[in-house]
């Protein structure tokens, strides 16, 4: 589950695993100087973001969500 908002809203959207393609890591300069990275999940209509992870969170989060939608080495690039 994804969740997002601001102080008026609270929204949450869950993505089923057998959707996902694929997952990126990216990091612009300023987040790679603050040591933070933000996930693109893409799945086959749309991209998710979680931003604001710290870089060894977002290296987590990616092989776990790799993991357990079964991708495998010829779906996913491994770093």
């Amino acid at each position: 589950m994804i969740r997002w908002g601001n102080v008026w809203s609270d929204n949450s959207s869950i993505i089923p695993l057998s959707r996902v393609q694929h997952v990126d890591q990216e990091q612009d300069m300023l987040a790679k100087r603050l040591g933070l990275s933000e996930l693109t999940i893409t799945t086959a209509g749309d991209h998710h973001f979680i931003v604001g992870l710290t870089e060894e969170d977002a290296v987590r989060l990616r092989r776990q969500i790799i993991e357990l939608s079964k991708l495998d080495n010829e779906d996913a690039y491994y770093d």
